[in-house]
């Protein structure tokens, strides 16, 4: 049994197709004593394909238009790279870790997040058994914090290559103020 408790399930069904249905149930637009049973005979009914409303094609226009201005041919790549990448030094800097290292954290009990980035770098060396003299190549180089941490402690030399203009003129600066632009080179 599925109850109805307002007629607002059907517009937005009309207006958004099954989505508009999920929308009024997470509403409280309505309820199925047996949920799982009636999302069943739902797909038995559409043959799985679902219900979509004419509207919803018009209504997903706009987020068409605005997934082809991302298209990644070069320009639109160069736009989704100063979208993503190049909002700023500081905005990064208000939840990254001073060496603005960007993911993947390996924490231990009681780190912080300098310390937990700090244990990533220090896997990644170890796993690649860098020693002194080693070439690298780190493509997506952000910020240039594993090829400085790298270079400052296994003696190597670094080639990292970043898409973002932003990124790359602080990585450089950084690296040459820890005294190591003759190892890190920042592309």
């Amino acid at each position: 049994t599925v109850t109805v408790a307002d007629d607002r399930t059907f517009v937005r069904m009309l207006v958004r197709g099954e989505l508009g249905g999920a929308e009024a149930y997470v509403a409280g637009e309505w309820d199925a004593d047996d949920l799982p049973a009636a999302l069943r005979l739902f797909l038995r009914a559409t043959g799985a394909r679902g219900v979509e409303s004419p509207l919803t094609a018009l209504a997903r226009l706009p987020t068409l238009r605005r997934h082809r201005r991302a298209a990644n041919d070069r320009p639109g790549s160069a736009r989704n790279i100063a979208a993503h990448y190049d909002l700023g030094n500081d905005f990064y800097r208000l939840f990254l870790d001073e060496q603005l290292v960007y993911s993947c954290a390996i924490w231990e009990p009681g780190d912080d997040l300098a310390a937990a980035q700090t244990r990533k770098l220090e896997r990644l060396c170890a796993r690649a058994e860098l020693r002194a003299g080693d070439r690298v190549l780190e493509i997506g180089c952000g910020w240039g914090g594993l090829a400085i941490h790298a270079a400052r402690t296994r003696d190597v030399r670094v080639t990292g290559v970043t898409v973002s203009p932003a990124q790359l003129a602080l990585g450089q600066a950084r690296a040459r103020a820890a005294g190591l632009a003759d190892r890190v080179e920042l592309r």
